[in-house]
């Protein structure tokens, strides 16, 4: 049986926080090719709207991120929950047959040659019945729908 998924630790967004927008201030000269002075980085008021602007778009899609990752993690979830559910009820009903075919076995085995027939018959007679059973349940369930 496979084993369940772990839940999602972070968003399936990889995007990066926008930088907050500066601009660098230079006072110097240049000497023989070389810069000789200083640069100071100075914050870029006019561009603080549209920084936000970009922090609510990250923030927006960061969410959205995290929403795909719980949605992804529940089908995955479902999926692997179905599966384990099928594999629990073909081995349920596997080992309910096994244990009804053994006893009709021990209840005709001391029967001589008439065993086989009278084990072909049960065995027959319970695959119709089991039949005629799901052919009801189907149709009670499809009345109801």
């Amino acid at each position: 049986m496979p084993s369940l998924p772990t839940f999602p630790t972070a968003s399936l967004y990889t995007g990066t926080i926008p930088p907050f927008p500066t601009y660098n201030w230079s006072w110097g000269f240049s000497l023989f090719g070389h810069w000789e002075g200083f640069t100071i980085t100075l914050p870029n008021v006019l561009a603080i709207p549209q920084w936000i602007g970009e922090v609510i778009i990250y923030g927006t899609l960061w969410i959205f991120g995290w929403i795909a990752a719980v949605y992804q993690y529940a089908i995955q979830y479902l999926a692997i929950e179905s599966q384990n559910l099928t594999t629990s009820g073909i081995s349920f009903a596997f080992g309910t047959y096994d244990r009804i075919l053994s006893t009709v076995e021990g209840f005709t085995g001391n029967t001589g040659i008439l065993s086989p027939l009278l084990t072909t018959l049960i065995i027959s007679g319970l695959a119709i019945g089991t039949l005629y059973i799901a052919i009801m349940a189907f149709n009670g369930i499809r009345s109801i729908a």
